[in-house]
């Protein structure tokens, strides 16, 4: 996760240009009327672009980034193009300092200039301890920021191969004054210099966008007016889309309704759509208790022996979903498909072979979650089969979350899973090592290697190690890649989504249906 270099830019520059060209086309009939899209949320949104979470749809809907990620029908499809700035930063020969170059003539909503200045105040306030930012977890290695005009200046502490994608994926680098004041409560900023700026907020009521006329960043030209209606109900708000009350809910979607949805509008068609996240749910190993530390031989044969078909058929609404028996999902930079597990068929005799005498006394813990306990049936049925006896515990969620970041927490085994704060391979095998220390995903001279390279060796080098981890150490067993689902109002088209907001559609670059 850190920088492609200048030489990188500039070999992709005409990709992003024709990808740009691509991602502004619409609807004559959707570019020439101005109408409001009615979205609903279950609660409000943070008007502090420096207390903004990650997925918060406001943050991204108003922000100028210096990069950001293209909107399209495929999330897979979504790459990282300049938006404030003219061309990918500069990168120095040390791979610590990067130099943007903004574009002339930026401004607010209200027509104030935007220059690096506003940027550098940004990020300074989002690092300063005393405003408390969330932001800050996403970039804790920024050493210095240096404003000059149209340049920015931004030194890293170290070699960060996965910064730019940061930048593109959160929100930590949208330009405010530079004198609005450090305030851990927060402060309510309207004017924006993204395509919309807040026109109108009543708290946990709703929250009004307007275009900002003022907005060149070559997004998709959508709704002048977005109404965010906010308070209700995960199933009021899905009522109310299906009503064409609303046109869109940002709420997840439960499993049976998502079934009903998919018979009666189909998938991907008008209405109701699956959207493959950059996400893969695992069999965690506790790598440093006795069972399974250093027993490459068991932790193969449980990869082997799972029913990854029988495990999915617990979940409920899967369509769009896909087996899997590698940590990095498809649609990630760097992905490398091979065939290393059985997807299909368990392989028993192979996993039976490797697990004769490895099984270091033949019990396994298995914590669960209430709503995950029949997948952990089906992995303690599995897991018989080769002689290991899984006694399940179930836990609370927060007793689960506890114990899955701790350093030796007290289970053999657990279901859980990761889903990418920003699109980069080192998310998934270096950062989620680091965040389950216990799966010793991270203890690799390796990875440390790959996640100092950037631009396209960066992604070669993880996706070789993603197969060649996954084939010889096996550290987790990969179940599947999950996918999220979107309804829409019958009015709505150019479905659209983007790396910044996973699971939600892009409501910045939706249009209208032709009459």
């Amino acid at each position: 996760m850190r920088a492609p270099s200048r030489a990188f830019a500039a070999l992709v520059g005409a990709c992003l240009l024709a990808a740009v060209g691509a991602e502004n086309s619409h609807p004559t009939s959707a570019a020439t009327r101005a109408w409001t899209m009615r979205v609903g949320l279950e609660s409000d949104v943070q008007l502090d672009p420096s207390l903004a979470d990650i997925y918060d749809p406001a943050a991204y809907l108003t922000c100028l980034k210096l990069l950001r990620y293209t909107s399209t029908r495929r999330l897979a499809d979504s790459r990282l193009v300049p938006e404030a700035a003219v061309a990918m930063p500069h990168l120095s020969r040390d791979h610590k300092t990067y130099v943007f170059t903004l574009r002339r003539r930026l401004r607010f909503s209200d027509g104030s200039p935007v220059t690096a200045a506003n940027y550098a105040a940004a990020i300074r306030r989002i690092l300063n301890p005393a405003m408390r930012s969330p932001g800050a977890q996403g970039i804790p290695d920024i050493a210095s920021v240096r404003a000059s005009r149209l340049k920015l200046t931004v030194t890293l502490k170290r070699p960060a191969g996965d910064f730019l994608a940061r930048v593109g994926a959160l929100s930590f680098a949208c330009p405010i004054p530079t004198d609005l004041p450090v305030n851990p409560a927060g402060v309510d900023l309207r004017m924006r210099a993204g395509p919309y700026f807040i026109r109108a907020h009543r708290a946990n009521r709703e929250l009004v966008l307007r275009r900002n006329p003022y907005y060149r960043g070559g997004r998709r030209n959508g709704p002048q007016t977005i109404d965010f209606r906010i308070g209700a109900s995960e199933a009021q708000l899905l009522a109310a889309v299906e009503r064409g009350r609303l046109d869109y809910a940002m709420t997840g979607i439960p499993d049976d309704v998502a079934a009903r949805l998919a018979r009666r509008y189909g998938v991907d068609e008008r209405r109701f759509y699956v959207v493959p996240q950059l996400q893969t749910t695992f069999l965690g190993m506790n790598n440093a208790r006795p069972l399974l530390q250093g027993n490459v031989a068991l932790r193969r044969a449980i990869n082997l022996v799972l029913d990854r078909r029988a495990i999915v058929r617990q979940i409920g609404f899967t369509r769009g979903w896909t087996l899997t028996d590698q940590l990095l999902p498809p649609g990630m930079r760097g992905f490398r498909r091979a065939t290393l597990y059985p997807l299909r068929r368990p392989a028993l005799a192979r996993a039976r072979r490797l697990a004769g005498g490895h099984l270091r006394g033949g019990r396994a813990v298995l914590y669960t979650t209430p709503e995950r306990t029949a997948l952990a049936v089906v992995v303690k049925s599995d897991l018989a089969r080769i002689g290991l006896h899984v006694d399940v515990t179930t836990v609370s969620r927060p007793v689960y979350f506890d114990a899955i970041q701790s350093a030796n927490p007290p289970f053999d085994l657990v279901i859980t899973g990761w889903i990418s704060d920003w699109p980069d391979p080192g998310d998934f095998l270096d950062t989620l090592g680091q965040y389950l220390p216990w799966t010793r995903l991270a203890d690799s001279s390796a990875l440390a290697e790959a996640d100092r390279l950037v631009g396209p060796a960066r992604y070669r080098r993880f996706g070789r190690l993603d197969v060649d981890m996954m084939r010889n150490q096996a550290l987790v067993a990969p179940i599947v890649n999950a996918a999220d689902q979107a309804l829409v109002a019958p009015r709505i088209g150019c479905v659209r989504f983007q790396q910044e907001t996973p699971g939600q559609i892009d409501v910045g670059a939706a249009c209208m249906r032709k009459p």
